[in-house]
């Protein structure tokens, strides 16, 4: 045999001659040669696509500031703690180490989440290898991921969804590849704790990767999960993950559930079952996930088969988590299309896993509908088009991409106001900065980072009525009341609201996209009149359960100031009115 190989590769017209003229001629004649990594075309055109996503996404993170949400999520770098009203703490630990124990800039973060959402379809396309799909039909995962707009859009803002999509598609690749291995072998063992952690740190990230686990329960049950239950790996896995969401437990059992109160509880006043409740699921989704995403969704759910554990894990993956978030969203008021999210990213691994499933048409029109959404997203956040193109049908007001040119502009004016204010009172302390809402909050506070103490009055409670209470901050000298046009903040309204002080000096900022005023930001210093007895604002209770309105706001404190308090409200509203037409633009 070995005779008939040196003779063959004797011969002048054989491969093997023609490969070794390409080699150098100093290479050892018995040297191995490893053979050229050959990538599957498909990968080649999902890896080219990424990277053109990925550099759309870095000139947008290069354009914008924060969203609402986003700034929200940035302050909690700035009050580190295991859970917060919203969610739990892992996106606060995550900001503080992008910022260093400070608020991190819009550009980081942007700059992270744009790498991490285009990272999530390669770890897609592992996850899917694990499962048990054919190599030359991964990319079929990878484009799926790249191109559902909510994940190709909605990942690329700074969000708990940022860290719990990867570690979701991570967990079910590790859950995979631990079944699969040998019982007792170090590799099942590796890939348990590998789960494990990523179970762990989804539910430290949102709360909605619990529903992952009775999926994976199922699966513990069939013949290839019960063999591995005699060994540590299952166990210790689940120690990992106690051991990771022990400290965010422990938190809301000594502080009162203060986040189940206020997503269930507080937030929840007109909630109920209702077609309104049930149009806002249904269009969500159709216009989160596009309809022949939805379609391709449906052709994968009816074709995975039970019988074959890869496919019965991604099966259940979906429906289990799917069935109680689609009850939550038709009961809740305010449920979002993105609650629905996760459930997807079963499916997206399945498209490799059954690629016979999806016609090539609707694979066609999905990449197409794709392509279009993020084309078409960062024309609407990164550019002035809307205004331009849409003219008098544009709406500024209810545009959210707005808040992501308004408030850099927005803190400055606060940060001159704050600079002015300390050098017209030498001596005093820097004024606290309050607002009507967290939207506004949340900006001023990753803006200002501690530069002043930010004060809250969302009427369903926050975060801030904790970090700062207002207790704290009701009775200071001065006071600087900022707003932006979505909330009406007439002199006459805040002497109401605020009928202890008088207004010293407003200013405002007006930010224009194409020429058209899409936002204007104002400031207001409040200053406690001279003789007036101090104020005495209502106890602290939990924010979470306070929802008090204007009317029995201004009632409760026109009892505490008495009649003075009566007298100097109506010269103030009188006052207010002469403000007001000073400020009313001339023609």
């Amino acid at each position: 045999m070995k005779g008939k190989r040196k003779g063959r590769a004797a011969e002048p017209n054989s491969s093997s001659t023609t490969k070794a003229r390409s080699l150098p001629a100093n290479t050892p004649a018995g040297d191995p040669r490893r053979r050229p990594i050959q990538l599957p075309r498909g990968i080649k055109y999902a890896l080219a696509f990424t990277f053109a996503v990925l550099a759309l996404k870095l000139w947008m993170a290069s354009e914008l500031g924060f969203g609402d949400s986003e700034a929200l999520y940035a302050c909690y770098a700035l009050h580190p703690q295991p859970a917060y009203l919203d969610h739990p703490g892992l996106i606060g630990f995550f900001a503080g180490w992008l910022g260093d124990g400070h608020a991190p800039s819009p550009i980081t973060c942007h700059v992270v989440s744009a790498f991490l959402s285009s990272a999530l379809p390669w770890l897609g396309v592992w996850a899917a290898w694990q499962v048990g799909a054919a190599s030359r039909h991964l990319h079929l995962t990878a484009f799926a991921l790249l191109l559902m707009p909510e994940i190709s859009i909605g990942l690329f803002g700074f969000t708990p969804d940022l860290l719990l999509a990867p570690l979701w598609v991570l967990a079910l690749g590790a859950f995979a590849g631990f079944v699969k291995a040998e019982p007792g072998s170090t590799r099942a063992l590796g890939f348990a704790l590998l789960a494990g952690v990523c179970l762990g740190l989804g539910i430290l990230s949102k709360i909605s990767m619990l529903l992952l686990l009775p999926a994976l329960a199922v699966l513990m049950r069939r013949p290839l999960g019960k063999r591995h239950l005699s060994s540590i790996a299952p166990w210790g896995a689940l120690l990992v993950m106690l051991i990771l969401c022990w400290p965010f437990v422990a938190y809301e059992v000594q502080a009162g559930y203060p986040m189940w109160h206020h997503r269930l509880v507080a937030t929840q006043g007109s909630s109920g079952f209702s077609l309104r409740n049930l149009g806002a699921l249904v269009g969500g989704q159709l216009l989160y996930v596009t309809p022949p995403f939805l379609l391709a969704g449906y052709f994968l759910l009816r074709k995975l088969d039970r019988k074959d554990f890869g496919q019965a894990l991604l099966l259940h993956a979906t429906w289990i988590p799917a069935l109680p978030l689609s009850v939550l969203c038709l009961w809740s008021k305010v449920a979002e299309p993105h609650w629905l999210g996760p459930t997807y990213l079963a499916l997206a691994l399945a498209a490799s896993l059954l690629p016979e499933a999806v016609g090539s048409k609707l694979r066609a029109t999905s990449a197409g509908f794709g392509v279009v959404a993020i084309l078409l997203g960062a024309l609407w956040v990164g550019t002035d088009l809307p205004p331009r193109v849409l003219g008098d049908a544009y709406k500024p007001r209810y545009d959210l991409a707005n808040d992501m040119h308004a408030w850099e502009p927005g803190v400055r004016l606060v940060k001159e106001t704050i600079s002015e204010t300390e050098l017209r009172y030498p001596g005093a302390t820097t004024p606290p900065v309050v607002a009507p809402h967290w939207v506004i909050c949340a900006q001023l506070h990753a803006g200002l980072q501690r530069r002043a103490p930010i004060g809250c009055r969302s009427p369903e409670g926050d975060d801030f009525r904790r970090w700062y209470p207002e207790a704290e901050w009701w009775n200071a000298p001065r006071i600087l009341y900022v707003t932006d046009d979505r909330f009406e903040a007439s002199t006459a309204k805040l002497l109401a609201e605020f009928p202890d002080r008088r207004v010293v000096s407003r200013k405002r900022t007006t930010i224009l996209r194409g020429r058209v005023a899409v936002r204007q930001i104002e400031v207001t210093l409040l200053e406690r009149n001279v003789g007036v007895g101090r104020l005495v604002p209502s106890p602290p209770q939990d924010p979470a359960a306070v929802a008090l309105d204007a009317g029995s706001r201004r009632a409760r404190r026109g009892l505490e100031t008495g009649t003075s308090g009566l007298l100097q409200e109506l010269g103030g509203l009188a006052a207010a009115r002469l403000v007001d037409l000073a400020l009313e633009p001339r023609d």
